[in-house]
């Protein structure tokens, strides 16, 4: 486990569909290591089952960690491709999994509703936000797909 999270740490991704395939293999491990905690919870195994559980936890650090890094990367290069393109949104998709970022560049005071086609959805942003410097980032995963759950993580 501890080479798996040394790579991860060392390496970054610098577009949200690799993120989101990363993403996807901590989750991948993240279900294997939370189904051999409850086998050793079964079992009466104290230390194996802290053990897993700090797995468990340093997993949920990483993505979290994954996604602030992409995010960071791409806002460091969003005005060059904002000057060269007039572009300021950023997305990924990957399955059910969405991740969409948008960047305040152009502070355009008529822009009312940041409309994303790619996630299916609308964001609703106040006039006196659209002086400032801002970024939204939004990010949508389906938890539990027979349930179509949804909204496990949105940030602004």
């Amino acid at each position: 486990m501890n080479y798996f999270f040394n790579s991860l740490v060392a390496s970054y991704d610098v577009n949200y569909n690799n993120m989101l395939s990363t993403i996807q293999v901590i989750i991948k491990v993240l279900l294997e290591v939370e189904g051999l905690t409850m086998i050793e919870e079964q079992k009466g195994n104290t230390n194996l089952v802290m053990r897993y559980k700090g797995y468990m936890k340093r997993l949920e650090e990483l993505m979290q960690m994954r996604m602030n890094h992409t995010t960071a990367y791409i806002l460091c290069k969003s005005h060059e491709v904002w000057k060269q393109t007039g572009e300021s949104t950023f997305y990924g998709v990957l399955g059910d999994w969405k991740i969409f970022l948008w960047v305040n560049h152009g502070k355009n005071p008529r822009l009312r509703m940041l409309e994303i086609p790619a996630l299916s959805t609308n964001i609703s942003v106040p006039k006196s936000l659209l002086f400032t410097d801002l970024a939204i980032r939004f990010y949508h995963q389906v938890i539990d797909p027979l349930f179509s759950s949804n909204n496990a993580y949105v940030s602004v």
